[in-house]
């Protein structure tokens, strides 16, 4: 009963660590055909490792270079816009109210 409580307890002190342990195994299972293609073509396995990961910082950079831009302006624009959408959701909740009052509901 100690020795299962202790695995049970040793799993809870290092959850943070499955999560990364996860990650990398699942990265890693994505770029494993991707280093052997370039590990055919002649170059080493670290080298092509390496060249894998620093295409993927590559692509997750250029993505956020283009969406964060996008973002913040549609963030702003949607600050922009919400005193007239909350007028407007205001006017059609007083049209439904007045809907309401002549159903008698």
């Amino acid at each position: 009963m100690l020795v299962i409580l202790i695995i049970v307890l040793g799993f809870f002190i290092l959850r943070p660590v499955f999560g990364l342990l996860l990650g990398t195994l699942f990265l890693a299972f994505l770029l494993n055909p991707l280093v052997e293609l370039i590990q055919s073509k002649g170059a080493s396995r670290q080298a092509a490792a390496l060249t894998c990961y620093l295409l993927l910082v590559l692509v997750l950079f250029l993505i956020l270079a283009v969406v964060i831009p996008i973002l913040a302006n549609e963030t702003r624009r949607a600050a922009e816009a919400f005193p007239r959408l909350a007028v407007d959701i205001q006017k059609r909740l007083a049209a439904f109210e007045t809907w309401f009052d002549r159903l008698r509901l």
